[in-house]
């Protein structure tokens, strides 16, 4: 991890939509950073809408559900699929990740108009938008087999994105992927003597245990207050904190609106 989070689409925000990729580095930028703090699985991160990201008992989270809040002001806004009923989960922002910038970028986003959390992960094909318009409508895909176990893929292009910086910049072996960083989570959790159905309900994991399927699991603070606990030494997060004060993030999501706008 020190490798991969001390490369330039880190510690040079000014180059974060500087390349004209389909997904940007400024979305493979969050994706990394929450995807280590949160547990979460790539799709869960990647398909949020801003209006998934809410504030309760003082604790800013991530609602990882299937509901969709749609005002009718925008044309954007897409369905959203999780893996299972365990995946229903209120996942809190890191400190970290709070540090950083993840709440002004937010709050820039909403000024902005913009519904999607990651504006260019939206589907952008004829296609795709037909495939939406039905999940939406309550229907069943047209080719099931597009969307395998219901869990759909609006990340496809962030995952080949993410996987091959991982490539590039720590090592090719196939074995590290963006969803290792579940497996890291998990052992610096109970690096930091974090309660296993902790970890559990963080990750959106079937409980392993007999007397871990009973109770509706512990409250947002609680979970906020464990998952601080985690600190992931092996990244320089001053570093990161230090290049992230230096961006505007209003004009850089005034970029982004218009980059997606025009794409």
């Amino acid at each position: 991890m020190t490798t991969l989070f001390g490369s330039d689409i880190f510690l040079q925000p000014k180059l974060l939509l500087h390349r004209k990729t389909k997904v940007s580095d400024l979305t493979l930028y969050w994706l990394f950073l929450i995807g280590v703090t949160s547990g979460a699985r790539l799709e869960e991160i990647g398909q949020a809408h801003v209006a998934d990201i809410r504030r309760r008992d003082g604790v800013l989270h991530i609602d990882i559900d299937v509901y969709v809040a749609n005002d009718g002001t925008s044309d954007q806004i897409q369905g959203k699929s999780i893996k299972n009923d365990d995946s229903r989960r209120l996942v809190p922002i890191h400190d970290r990740v709070m540090e950083i910038g993840f709440e002004r970028y937010v709050y820039g986003l909403r000024n902005a108009g913009l519904p999607l959390l990651f504006p260019d992960l939206a589907p952008n094909g004829f296609f795709e938008r037909y495939v939406y318009g039905l999940r939406n409508a309550g229907l069943p895909l047209l080719f099931p087999d597009l969307a395998p176990n219901g869990f759909s893929k609006v990340t496809q292009e962030a995952s080949r994105r993410a996987n091959r910086l991982i490539d590039a910049v720590v090592t090719d072996d196939p074995r590290l992927v963006f969803h290792s960083f579940r497996h890291t989570f998990k052992d610096v959790g109970r690096e930091a003597d974090i309660q296993e159905r902790i970890l559990d309900q963080l990750c959106g994991h079937s409980p392993t245990s007999v007397g871990g399927a009973y109770g509706s699991g512990v409250g947002l603070p609680s979970l906020k207050r464990n998952l601080d606990k985690l600190a992931f030494d092996a990244v320089d997060w001053n570093a990161i904190v230090t290049a992230a004060a230096f961006i505007d993030w209003d004009d850089v999501i005034g970029k982004l609106k218009a980059r997606v706008t025009d794409s």
